[in-house]
């Protein structure tokens, strides 16, 4: 299952917008795209709720840094600390 990753201590660097941008992309290709918005702004998940969002992407929010370090193919734990946003993309299945 590859993984990408946008990690960066400045806001404003454009991290939330690649992020969405290319997990859109993947996710028209038919590839399954889970992005896990770490941002205590969510703007992640507040863009995926909003109409015209690709079905097989879906969006997690409230994540903290110890719980990405952590993840393991598992659940994703949840809480506010770390900034930045993780794409997973996943096999279709």
């Amino acid at each position: 299952m590859p993984t990408i990753s946008f990690a960066s201590s400045k806001g404003g660097a454009g991290k939330s917008t690649s992020a969405v941008l290319l997990a859109t992309e993947l996710a028209q290709r038919e590839t399954s795209v889970i992005l896990i918005d770490a941002d205590p702004n969510q703007p992640v998940l507040r863009w995926s709720r909003k109409p015209g969002k690709p079905e097989n992407l879906a969006a997690i929010g409230g994540v903290t840094e110890d719980a990405l370090i952590g993840f393991r193919g598992g659940e994703v734990g949840t809480g506010s600390r770390d900034k930045g946003g993780l794409v997973r993309g996943c096999e279709r299945g």
